[in-house]
């Protein structure tokens, strides 16, 4: 094993899998108003327009893993800010489970949309300080309006395909107004960079 798998793996370790690598955008078509994306954006889910924003304050409470029984699961895809509002990125994290899994809420908050996107089960909670939770796919019997706590199982996994196939993942958005947000933070786990080891 070189220097450099080394360090990665034990990067890994140390942080329960949920470390990431600085690598370049991948390349992948952009939205365009009247499209899933922009129809996402409005319910707050999926891969919408978005704009890069900072990541949460100090002092804010650590979110929950959503999926995995609290500890943190598999990182299938991590956050991807987008250069322009409209630009290609991945505005949220895909995190490894199953079809039928529970999902919970990571915070206290209340659920602010439960419906279809792009043929997709989706679910968006508004929390407490205002920043808006969002997974898909997921299907769910809350109604909007209603209070959730965290931890709370809101919903199991839906069975759709979906953008990690053939695996099944979990996609965790994290929203301020219209601007996503790495969720990474929010559960604690910093952005890790790996470097060459000389």
């Amino acid at each position: 094993m070189d220097a450099v798998a080394l360090v990665a793996a034990l990067t890994l370790a140390a942080t329960g899998g949920a470390a990431l690598v600085d690598r370049p955008p991948p390349s992948r078509p952009s939205g365009s108003p009247g499209s899933g994306a922009d129809q996402a954006a409005r319910a707050g889910v999926g891969d919408g327009p978005a704009s890069a924003t900072g990541a949460p304050g100090t002092g804010r409470p650590r979110w929950r893993w959503p999926v995995g029984g609290g500890s943190p699961p598999p990182l299938v895809a991590p956050f991807d800010a987008p250069e322009t509002r409209w630009g290609p990125g991945h505005r949220g994290l895909d995190l490894g489970t199953r079809t039928g899994a529970e999902v919970r809420a990571v915070a206290d908050g209340r659920v602010t949309h439960r419906g279809r996107v792009a043929g997709r089960p989706t679910l968006s909670i508004t929390h407490d300080d205002g920043i808006r939770s969002t997974y898909e796919p997921v299907d769910s019997t809350l109604r909007v309006g209603e209070r959730v706590r965290r931890g709370q199982v809101v919903g199991r996994m839906g069975d759709e395909a979906g953008h990690c196939a053939p695996r099944t993942c979990l996609h965790v958005g994290a929203l301020r107004g219209r601007d996503y947000l790495d969720p990474l933070p929010f559960f604690g786990a910093g952005r890790v960079v790996l470097l060459p080891v000389p």
